[in-house]
């Protein structure tokens, strides 16, 4: 009997098996590799688009033609400021009177909205905003959750104080006696 020289196909199914897990234990890791570099360099364009605003007023006060606040809409303004990266698919930068500067920019690619309020250094992603018609400057989602949970708590202040002639939650802990 002549010896053949190759492969059995359990051999074969085995190296596929291999295969296999190791493309499903890579494949997330890189996705997850790309969606965060795609996020860092969207926050970077957000930065040069800011930049871009700073030039565009300065140059404009220089001009003489200063407004007293600019307003860049996305997508109508894609050519009106000069800066490199991705140009976001919706969103506004406001430069205002004091030339601080405030913006949210959306980019389908990230599924993300990268904002920066007035007083804010940096540009971050608000995570609450999971819609490209949300992503505005003003009321961010954190700070509209935030005002939703101090109505409740007052809301729960005066029922508190209706129901249990307490003032306060805290008060009916400090009112109730212990025997």
């Amino acid at each position: 009997m002549k010896k053949s020289k190759g492969f059995t196909l359990i051999e074969l199914l085995g190296v596929i098996i291999v295969i296999s897990i190791l493309l499903l234990i890579t494949i997330p890791i890189i996705g997850n590799i790309v969606q965060k570099a795609r996020e860092g360099a969207f926050i970077d364009s957000a930065y040069g688009l800011m930049k871009a605003a700073e030039y565009e007023v300065v140059g404009q006060i220089l001009d003489g033609t200063s407004t007293k606040e600019m307003k860049f809409t996305y997508p109508e303004s894609e050519n009106k400021l000069n800066a490199r990266g991705e140009k976001p698919d919706a969103g506004e930068i406001i430069v205002n009177e004091e030339g601080n500067i405030a913006l949210a920019l959306w980019s389908d690619k990230v599924g993300k909205c990268a904002v920066k309020d007035y007083e804010e250094a940096v540009i971050r992603y608000d995570e609450y905003i999971t819609k490209k018609e949300d992503c505005k400057i003003g009321t961010t989602k954190e700070e509209e959750m935030h005002r939703k949970l101090k109505r409740y708590n007052s809301r729960y202040n005066n029922i508190a104080k209706k129901v249990l002639n307490f003032k306060t939650p805290n008060e009916i802990v400090n009112n109730y006696q212990f025997n």
